[in-house]
């Protein structure tokens, strides 16, 4: 008897062994996915076109799968040996064999449980590495919840790109709307300050707007706490649209990193007076370096260029810049008479004709695409064909002035005046950091990586149009990526498309481009107008022509998409081609 009750103290102890490891091996491995595991990503709805699972869970999940497998097996010998020894009926054999049984069961299952701890801390150390963590998120890429308002809402864009590292001392903070706001409401338009002396009288200048107590704009340094008063930042709008932030001293220190913040506040209000933004406003953060930045900006491409026989009339002209530029000197009103004291655009200038008969043309110039393409478009209306009286948008599009079969045209891109250091950042062209175009003459033949101001680093070209018009619109070439009906994409992944043609960037926008929640109603509306409908951190679009064809790119901000939610994209006809065609959604891809 005294053996038997010793056979079921030691059955008693190896069970409890057992019933702890298979609690191991089969609850821990949840909690570590539930609590540490990252979030790889998300479902699509069908119209989406997002796509692809990201190999590393896949990679996680095997090993996961296989040590479980193991787990199982382990736990089977356990039982196995808990059987013999239950059913040994006091033969000492059977319950030696039992007892080696289980305890080569019960060391297998140690050796599992130690085998899964190593495996998902390696995977956790790896996930660190490839994929953001909510803590990283907030210290890097430095959003706080704003309702979408970026994208979803009344932002198309912001510079510094929201979570940008490295951003100049010397640099410039721009905003751009999606609609007319109340200047007045941002700038304090009572008196113009000296810092506004260089900047041009017909635009809109003045230290920053206060509201109980503190700017409407409000520009911190986090790492020290500091926020910038009222009067050491002058804003500036051309357009009451767009507005250029200028911190009067440098931004951040020489010894070290610092991390920014902007706060566009709840006091901000649209041309209605109705509020720009929720409770709170919209904040983004960037991380400033310990150095100024130095390099000019450069013409990377333009279009149209010169052929023998000409673009058609109805094109925009487009510049597109190597860098962001200072939006007040890139943008503005041509007049058709650069003395005109209504005259906007003092820094493009095109003309054609010869001689006496030299003209300026007349029309606009807008900024685009994270401020890095500048585009003319004329205000003189094309004449139509008798069967066609307005194109794809269901407009009269603009055109350039051709009187006989072509006329060519000559574009001026003028730098700063620069003395010694000194740029006059108003004066010219300037990068989003002030610094002077390095036009390099004719199409940029003698560019050198330095800036001698005008006029040696003016930028000209010239090229020929004709007089008939192209009336096609654009078409997407091949499928959205990612591809229709794809599961578990990530949630930072960018959703693309290519189109087959060079497209007008300043209607490639949040305002024709967005990604919203598909459980959202749109009630007859192109996008859901609830805030919430879209990603949290907000999101901007972008574009890059390369062999005649267009990819536009939605990116979207920490804390990205929400997980395990349904998002539709959706790209509209108000995206247009250089030659002012609408996009048509129900025809969209070529044949």
């Amino acid at each position: 008897m005294p053996r038997l009750n010793k056979n079921k103290k030691y059955l008693t102890v190896a069970l409890a062994v057992v019933l702890f490891l298979t609690a191991a091996v089969f609850i821990l491995p949840s909690l570590a996915q539930a609590q540490t595991q990252p979030d790889l990503g998300l479902n699509f709805a069908q119209e989406t076109g997002l796509g692809t699972r990201d190999v590393r869970s896949i990679v996680a999940n095997v090993i996961r799968i296989l040590l479980g497998l193991l787990g199982i097996i382990a736990v089977a010998i356990v039982v196995y040996g808990g059987y013999l020894w239950m059913t040994s009926r006091g033969d000492e054999k059977q319950i030696e064999t039992a007892r080696k049984i289980l305890i080569n069961g019960a060391i297998g299952l140690v050796i599992i449980v130690a085998a899964y701890a190593i495996a998902q801390f390696v995977i956790n150390r790896l996930a660190g590495s490839t994929f953001e963590t909510e803590q990283n998120r907030g210290r890097r890429a430095g959003f706080e919840y704003s309702g979408g308002a970026l994208g979803g809402g009344i932002l198309r864009d912001v510079y510094p790109e929201p979570g940008s590292r490295d951003v100049p001392r010397n640099t410039l903070i721009m905003a751009t709307f999606a609609e007319l706001m109340d200047t007045g409401s941002i700038i304090e338009t009572g008196n113009r300050p000296e810092p506004c002396q260089a900047v041009p009288e017909e635009t809109v200048c003045g230290y920053l707007k206060e509201a109980l107590g503190e700017p409407t704009t409000v520009i911190t340094n986090r790492t020290t706490g500091d926020s910038l008063t009222a009067d050491q930042v002058i804003a500036m709008t051309n357009n009451n649209r767009t507005y250029v932030f200028r911190p009067l001293q440098y931004l951040g220190s020489s010894d070290s990193y610092s991390d920014y913040v902007v706060n566009l506040t709840d006091r901000i209000t649209k041309a209605d007076d109705a509020p720009a933004f929720l409770s709170g406003g919209y904040t983004w953060l960037f991380e400033v370096s310990n150095l100024a930045d130095l390099v000019p900006p450069r013409v990377e491409s333009v279009e149209p260029v010169f052929t023998e026989g000409g673009v058609m009339m109805n094109t925009v002209i487009q510049i597109n810049f190597n860098e962001p530029m200072n939006a007040i000197t890139a943008t503005g009103v041509a007049t058709g008479d650069p003395d005109d004291q209504s005259n906007t655009l003092d820094h493009i200038l095109i003309t054609y004709g010869d001689g006496e008969n030299l003209r300026y043309l007349s029309g606009q110039a807008t900024i685009s695409n994270g401020f890095t393409t500048v585009e003319f478009i004329t205000d003189i209306a094309c004449p139509m064909p008798e069967d066609r009286q307005v194109n794809s948008c269901g407009l009269v599009p603009k055109c350039l002035p051709v009187e006989n079969d072509f006329e060519d045209f000559t574009v001026l891109l003028e730098a700063a005046l620069v003395n010694g250091n000194i740029v006059d950042i108003f004066s010219g062209l300037t990068d989003a950091a002030g610094n002077s175009l390095d036009g390099g003459g004719q199409e940029g033949r003698a560019v050198d990586g330095n800036s001698q101001g005008q006029p040696d680093d003016n930028y000209w070209w010239t090229f020929r149009a004709n007089n008939n018009l192209d009336l096609d619109p654009p078409q997407i070439t091949g499928a959205l990526t990612p591809e229709q009906d794809d599961n578990i994409v990530p949630r930072n992944i960018g959703i693309k498309a290519t189109f087959n043609e060079s497209l007008r960037r300043e209607t490639v926008s949040s305002e024709s481009f967005r990604v919203f929640e598909s459980d959202c109603g749109l009630d007859n509306a192109e996008f859901p107008e609830s805030l919430s409908c879209y990603p949290s951190g907000g999101f901007r679009i972008s574009s890059q022509s390369r062999n005649n064809q267009t990819e536009v790119r939605l990116r979207t901000y920490s804390p990205y998409l929400d997980p395990l939610t349904n998002y539709n994209s959706r790209l509209t006809a108000e995206i247009q081609d250089l030659y002012q065609n609408c996009f048509n959604p129900d025809n969209p891809r070529v044949q």
